[in-house]
């Protein structure tokens, strides 16, 4: 069963009783209202299948007194009022796949079907930057299916918060609902590599007959006479006119970037919110985000061995480094690795002793990170090298002891350090890592500019 408008919610009231029902009812909208039709062509109105559920519930019971539920993910939170059910109601929101065309995010099946309340319930969705990327926050709305699967519009006062990135309404039944904007630019790639191309289309979605309701669309394109030309702001070039164009990424990207393609809409579109307030949009701007990237990043990569005291004789400093270059090809998910040097160890001070015995360190030319391979792989965004070393020792020193004598320790062969490390495959400042763990090996990042 589906929402009731407010206003005729408030003229059966006196007619009707609290009740729980699973029996949907007929459309909510007379599709046959003459009123302004501001979609292109008449588009038939959207009929889908039902959402398939996703994960599980959030369930609590509420009474009388009445109380709150915020779905699992987070995204959405019912407010149901005092006085609004007449006994408790195990509620239930349960998130299914949004097949509302032009939905945002997924949809929710408020459960039980069919509850209704004498006093209307408010329901808040929680919408991110990329879900308004393209279309107004003002021109989201309340989305539900009727008794033949057709989407449509609830749409008398909701209430925005541009700052908490919130949209609420009012609802007096449980049915699955989402939300879906008025008009919306939408993207065929989002992110883009050196000269790659995005098809940008601006669609009007909901198709409206009354001033608190309508339909939704398959998706409409706005009329070419509608729009103003097309704009960008940043690199890059666009191509083409009317509803649908084409953004084309610049051939040389030395950094990641945004750019922002734009067109106007040349209606005039009001959206009421509570308390009487009323917006009125004249030839609105429509934009979008696009995200450029290069495919080919290198980094610096310093590898470095400290240990104090590794003599076990005298407070000795010992240290080994190692520097490759890692070059990454984001487009093509490839990772190569260059060993640039691998420096030999030194051990500061060279000698000193204590406790009856003193010790001198014997250089050698390997030391304890000897690398002479290094495989890389990307993991999503993170690039993972693996290294391969030979020929790696410990430290070895000449040592004299008042009682065992002279003798030679250290020079043991050991895997080694590190046999790998891991990174952000993004520009940025360099990033400190510890491969192993223990404090005495790091890994510094830098991304050359």
């Amino acid at each position: 069963m589906r929402p009731y408008p407010v206003r005729l919610l408030f003229l059966l009231l006196p007619f009707m009783m609290i009740a729980v029902s699973c029996i949907k009812t007929s459309s909510l909208i007379n599709n046959n209202n003459n009123g302004n039709d501001s979609t292109d062509n008449n588009p038939p109105p959207a009929t889908t299948g039902i959402g398939t559920p996703i994960g599980s519930p959030a369930s609590k019971t509420i009474g009388a007194s009445g109380g709150t539920l915020t779905s699992t993910d987070g995204r959405v939170q019912l407010t149901i009022p005092a006085g609004a059910l007449p006994n408790d109601v195990n509620i239930s929101i349960q998130a299914v796949t949004d097949e509302c065309p032009g939905g945002i995010g997924v949809s929710y099946d408020l459960l039980p079907n069919g509850t209704k309340f004498t006093i209307p319930a408010s329901i808040k969705f929680n919408y991110s930057d990329s879900d308004v990327n393209g279309t107004d926050p003002y021109l989201l709305y309340l989305m539900f299916q009727d008794s033949v699967n057709q989407w449509e519009l609830y749409d008398l006062d909701k209430e925005v918060d541009t700052v908490g990135k919130t949209v609420a309404f009012d609802i007096n039944h449980f049915t699955i609902v989402t939300m879906e904007p008025y008009i919306r630019i939408s993207v065929s790639q989002r992110d883009l590599f050196e000269g790659e191309s995005s098809t940008l289309t601006i669609y009007r979605y909901i198709k409206t007959f009354q001033s608190n309701g309508g339909v939704a669309t398959l998706g409409n394109a706005v009329s070419n006479s509608q729009l103003s030309k097309w704009s960008l702001s940043g690199a890059g070039s666009i191509q083409g006119s009317g509803h649908t164009i084409t953004y084309t990424a610049p051939s040389t990207i030395d950094q990641d970037d945004d750019v922002f393609v734009y067109v106007v809409v040349q209606e005039s579109k009001t959206v009421r919110i509570r308390k009487g307030k009323v917006i009125t949009f004249t030839n609105k701007t429509y934009g979008t985000y696009l995200s450029i990237h290069p495919s080919k990043i290198t980094f610096d990569v310093q590898l470095d061995f400290k240990f104090v005291g590794i003599s076990d004789v005298y407070q000795d400093t010992y240290t080994d480094r190692a520097l490759l270059t890692v070059e990454t090809n984001k487009k093509e998910r490839t990772v190569k690795v260059v060993i640039v040097s691998n420096d030999p160890p030194s051990d500061v001070p060279a000698s000193g002793g204590g406790g009856g015995q003193t010790a001198t360190w014997i250089p050698d030319q390997t030391g304890l990170i000897n690398v002479v391979q290094g495989t890389g792989l990307f993991g999503d965004s993170l690039v993972i090298v693996q290294l391969t070393s030979i020929g790696t020792v410990t430290p070895k020193y000449s040592v004299h002891n008042d009682i065992l004598g002279d003798y030679i320790t250290g020079g043991d062969p050991v895997p080694g350090l590190p046999s790998g490390f891991s990174f952000q495959n993004i520009k940025g400042p360099p990033q400190v890592f510890d491969p192993i763990g223990t404090g005495i090996i790091t890994a510094t990042v830098t991304a050359r500019p």
